[in-house]
């Protein structure tokens, strides 16, 4: 109703969880809530569609895999206003191999096969700190994590993906430019396509991230500390 009211198209939103071990009981939970939603907000001269974010699928978390995903749209009456958004760094956690562009096109191809194209409306582009099939979720600056660049130079070069919103969820380590660095890399890249000189700025953007990443941790390590010394006194 939020959406509406403020002319939002898409709403993005994790699956949630089969908090009992049962996911096949959790998977239809996930579907009624959006029938119960899509029922709230009966299609008119505005309509949101709702989106499946894929999970990493540590635990019990729903939508680490495709077939998961299939199965909660599945069971959602209007599928017009339901649709899924691939997150790289997710993807990559729960076993989907990005590494290469041959390897972001088969899992192309395994969600056409298993869901379908016409259902893919954003992506969340992020790299990932963890290796592949970690079941972990965290993000990491695009191609200084361990997908590399392969992957999202694909997306950002390839016309089927430029109608559609694809947003950074890149740590930022409280450095107030460190974005706007991110995002001239890329977008220099999408106008010259030169791969060698996005290898040697991304070279020199890691320098930048690690030292902000190590400063972070210095923070973090300075209030443990403090917090442990008040309880001591």
């Amino acid at each position: 109703q939020r959406c509406r009211r403020l002319g939002l198209p898409l709403y993005n939103l994790h699956p949630g969880a089969a908090t009992d071990n049962n996911r096949v009981e959790g998977v239809k939970r996930v579907s009624e809530g959006i029938n119960k939603a899509h029922e709230a907000t009966a299609a008119g001269t505005h309509t949101v569609t709702i989106l499946l974010e894929t999970m990493a699928g540590g635990g019990s978390q729903l939508g680490g895999n495709f077939e998961e995903l299939r199965a909660i749209i599945e069971n959602v009456k209007d599928k017009s206003r339901i649709g899924v958004c691939l997150d790289t760094c997710h993807l990559f956690s729960a076993g989907y191999d990005l590494r290469t562009k041959q390897g972001w096109q088969r899992c192309l191809d395994d969600f056409d096969h298993i869901i379908g194209v016409p259902y893919l409306r954003a992506i969340h582009m992020n790299d990932s700190q963890h290796e592949l099939a970690s079941r972990k979720d965290r993000h990491d600056n695009l191609g200084i994590g361990h997908i590399g660049i392969e992957c999202f130079t694909e997306i950002v070069t390839n016309e089927r993906f430029h109608n559609i919103p694809i947003i950074m969820e890149t740590p930022a380590y409280e450095v107030p430019d460190i974005h706007i660095q991110e995002l001239d890399i890329w977008n220099e890249f999408c106008l010259d396509r030169d791969k060698e000189s996005l290898i040697k700025k991304i070279g020199i953007f890691r320098y930048e991230v690690l030292r902000a990443r190590e400063a972070q941790e210095k923070q973090r390590e300075k209030r443990v500390a403090e917090e442990q010394a008040r309880r001591q006194e």
